[in-house]
């Protein structure tokens, strides 16, 4: 049930190699979101594993972003 992501700011990242968290895991999550009209941001990491090593500084300043535009850009 993904009804309760309409309240909240989302962001998801996930690398497509992932062994762990398969990705097909996550496109079902993603269409679960998009047929309730949940908005979210989504980042995949072409051929990057679970722990997202090789765009790990990528991903912190996407972070970093996500979190100013969550408190309109106020410091953290």
């Amino acid at each position: 049930d993904v009804r309760p992501f309409h309240n909240v700011s989302f962001m998801l990242a996930h690398g497509s190699a992932d062994d762990n968290v398969h990705y097909q895991n996550t496109a079902e999550f993603v269409r679960a979101l998009t047929e309730e009209n949940v908005q979210f941001e989504l980042m995949v990491y072409t051929d990057d594993s679970h722990n997202l090593s090789t765009v790990r500084w990528h991903l912190y300043t996407m972070i970093v972003q996500f979190l100013k535009k969550c408190f309109n850009g106020s410091k953290i």
